[in-house]
């Protein structure tokens, strides 16, 4: 069998999902008559019966799809849509809704300012939601991925499956254990919310080639100056964050990250260390490897 969806005036389709009670559901842009293009959930049977359409956003906006769709369990959908209220369709927001099979609103999260949509949506081996897509921010087009648990709150980033116990005081970001994540045996040594608060996540850890240092968000703001020294207190580098003429250290504008460049580093370990513009300075360890 083939179908033309027999409501609206034109509309889009993006991605479809199959049940196992035999329905399907398609993430669309639908035009009704002559009220603005907005984002649908279509629901069909493998007869190609239609059995509904639900609009995600009602007719509110001026104009707006969806494109992504992730079936979750037997009775949730994650979608991936856009939308606008600008005539000139130049701005607009991407978002991700969370709905049951008959597009009731759950939840929602706003992803990024931009007039374009996810273009898919997943479910991770760690059953977590992952929305990808091709955005031009900053005057750049780049590629976004969202990790999210079904709440649709950040999730930690594993690139393999991991077991570990821990008795660190805040989680494990990565599979890369920080070297400030040390053995606690007494309530005394915890480290306090200020010495938390003051040390530089490092990723990779070990590192070989290029490392991010993520600052802390208590660093102030403007540049700040970085300097890394070896076991024995040598100075191994110093420079300010961006400067042009050190093509070593180079400023990324997501996370809070800085950039730098190991090429020629002995392998061993090192102390990095960054001054704010107010002088306070933050630290944080890191391991060479050749």
């Amino acid at each position: 069998w083939h179908l033309k969806w027999p409501i609206g005036a034109g509309g889009f389709a993006g991605r479809s999902v199959f049940t196992q009670y035999g329905m399907i559901y398609n993430a669309s842009h639908l035009k009704i008559s002559n009220l603005p293009k907005v984002p649908y959930l279509l629901k069909f049977n493998n007869y190609g019966e239609v059995i509904n359409q639900y609009a995600l956003m009602g007719d509110s906006i001026y104009n707006g799809g969806a494109k992504s769709l992730l079936l979750f369990g037997d009775t949730t959908m994650f979608i991936g849509l856009t939308w606008t209220n600008d005539p000139t369709l130049f701005t607009g927001f991407c978002e991700i809704y969370k709905t049951d099979t008959v597009g009731n609103l759950l939840s929602q999260r706003l992803i990024l300012d931009d007039e374009r949509a996810p273009t898919s949506i997943i479910k991770s081996f760690d059953n977590k939601v992952l929305a990808i897509g091709t955005f031009h921010v900053d005057s750049n087009w780049d590629i976004y991925m969202w990790k999210m648990n079904e709440n649709l709150e950040d999730d930690t980033l594993y690139t393999q499956p991991i077991t570990y116990d821990s008795l660190c005081p805040y989680e494990i970001q990565s599979d890369t254990v920080a070297l400030d994540c040390d053995l606690f045996v007494n309530i005394d040594e915890l480290p306090t919310q200020e010495q938390y608060e003051s040390s530089i996540k490092i990723s990779p850890n070990p590192a070989s080639d290029w490392v991010g240092l993520t600052l802390p968000n208590v660093v102030a703001a403007g540049k700040v100056e970085i300097a890394v020294y070896d076991v024995f207190g040598r100075e191994m580098e110093r420079g300010r964050q961006g400067d042009k003429e050190r093509e070593r250290i180079k400023e990324i504008s997501v996370n809070r990250m800085v950039l730098l460049n190991l090429s020629g580093y002995p392998a061993g370990m090192y102390v990095v260390v960054v001054t704010d513009r107010e002088g306070r300075r933050y630290t944080g360890k890191l391991v060479v490897n050749i």
